[in-house]
């Protein structure tokens, strides 16, 4: 489970719960091999702090942003997610860090510094996520998450996708709701707020979900992809790998270098 720190403000803890029926992008999350959360935290303080570094040297005090695991986000995707239907319907709530009050109307000097042409916030960026050995981790790690993506798709014009959505939309309509797929309620609530009228819809959605077993057959079916990709791929796994242990020896460099230059 997440840490509650990383949780946006009035969701549940038990909304961040790994997917008992994972789906969607939540399946790069669900393998051992998978980059390890402090690496992503390690590598954002690291930016933060060489943003800190540089905004000190132009004379003003930069507080580094907390990091925030947006991992979570496909969770809260999850159509079976009950915490995240019964407080947020449709509308997932955005996991952003939170920015230090102290960062904040600071004046035009101080944005210029931060995020100018030639501002701390892209030196930052340069120095931390193009370094030579840490940047091309980082394209291949998010290239494998698209080919993974990628590897389960066609769920929903399978014989089960079809078969399941039409039940779906049966049940809904025995509910008085008239909807052909979940992603037609998606488009017609995201993003406008949760109603009452929303948290109805979404509250039928989830039961006849899992009345006729729609989300879970879908990952019944992307499992199966997803473990054909895996067996297909062990040099593609197996480099990546070799590339986290470099860059995961690299970024402990770079903390310790900049450790150094703070004492």
């Amino acid at each position: 489970m997440q840490d509650d720190a990383e949780l946006p403000q009035n969701v549940p803890a038990d909304a961040a719960l790994a997917s008992e029926f994972p789906v969607g992008r939540e399946w790069k999350h669900t393998v051992a091999w998978r980059t390890p959360t402090e690496f992503w935290r390690d590598l954002y303080d690291l930016w933060q702090h060489t943003l800190a570094a540089c905004m000190a040297d132009h004379g003003f005090v930069y507080v580094p942003v907390q990091f925030v695991n947006d991992d979570v986000t496909w969770t809260y995707l999850n159509p079976l997610n009950e915490a995240i239907a019964d407080g947020w319907g449709y509308d997932v709530p955005d996991v952003e860090p939170l920015i230090p009050k102290e960062n904040l109307n600071r004046g035009e000097a101080f944005d210029a510094a931060l995020q100018g042409d030639d501002g701390c916030g892209f030196d930052g960026a340069d120095v931390v996520f193009n370094d030579p050995i840490i940047g091309p981790f980082i394209d291949a790690n998010e290239s494998i998450g698209e080919e993974i993506y990628e590897s389960i798709s066609g769920w929903e014009n399978s014989p089960d996708g079809i078969a399941l959505t039409d039940e779906w939309s049966e049940c809904m309509a025995n509910a008085g709701l008239t909807f052909s797929s979940q992603l037609d309620a998606v488009e017609k609530y995201a993003d406008r707020g949760a109603s009452s009228e929303e948290l109805a819809v979404r509250a039928a959605d989830l039961e006849c979900d899992r009345a006729v077993g729609l989300t879970k057959t879908r990952s019944e079916f992307e499992g199966q992809q997803f473990a054909e990709w895996i067996d297909s791929n062990e040099d593609l796994i197996n480099d990546l790998t070799a590339q986290l242990s470099a860059a995961q020896a690299r970024l402990a460099e770079l903390l310790a270098g900049l450790a150094a230059k703070e004492v």
